[in-house]
């Protein structure tokens, strides 16, 4: 279970740890994610407190047929069926050293370094081509759709929480890629062939 991981590591850090040190639980849950494989180290220098401008492929996978399929189940079976899709993304996302900036209800937005261009649309396609059967145990059929793109973004900490995410135009226009459209950019099919 993804959960686990952190957890594990926490309570080790509490029975090992000074018996008035709090532990760290920002860096815990960083170093979790990255071991159960949902971020990648290169996203975030420890101590980031300003963002960078860098460029990167973005992308954004979304369940077409999620609403619809959910009217007729609970709240806690599609929590479920979103859990399941997340853990999927986690993990085709971060073996291609990718990273998952944030999961929008049925929808997640990913980025990955500019120069892992190839396995990035390679995680994509693998996110559309092996999910059609991820959802035949809650006895529905959902298929998952990609966009991506590449450009210059913002990426550093945001919030209360200071979060990681990716601002920046590249992202207004990945969005703004419709659907009935092609999967990829002429900017990043363009990358792609050199």
């Amino acid at each position: 279970m993804k959960g686990s991981a952190s957890t594990m590591i926490l309570d080790n850090q509490i029975a090992h740890g000074e018996p008035d040190s709090q532990p760290d639980v920002k860096k815990l849950l960083f170093t979790s994610l990255i071991q159960a494989g949902y971020v990648n180290p290169w996203e975030q220098e420890e101590n980031m407190t300003e963002p960078k401008e860098c460029r990167m492929v973005v992308g954004i996978a979304d369940i077409a047929g999620f609403a619809k399929a959910c009217e007729s189940k609970t709240d806690l079976e599609t929590f479920t069926m979103l859990a399941t899709f997340y853990s999927f993304v986690g993990n085709v996302v971060g073996k291609a050293d990718g990273t998952v900036i944030k999961f929008m209800g049925d929808s997640a937005l990913v980025v990955f370094p500019e120069d892992k261009d190839r396995q990035a649309v390679a995680s994509l396609q693998e996110l559309t081509s092996t999910t059609d059967g991820a959802w035949s145990e809650f006895g529905e059929k959902c298929t998952v759709r990609t966009k991506a793109h590449v450009g210059s973004v913002a990426l550093g900490p945001m919030g209360p929480d200071n979060r990681l995410d990716v601002i920046g135009n590249t992202l207004n226009q990945l969005f703004r890629m419709p659907w009935n459209g092609p999967e990829l950019s002429d900017e990043l099919k363009q990358l792609m062939e050199q």
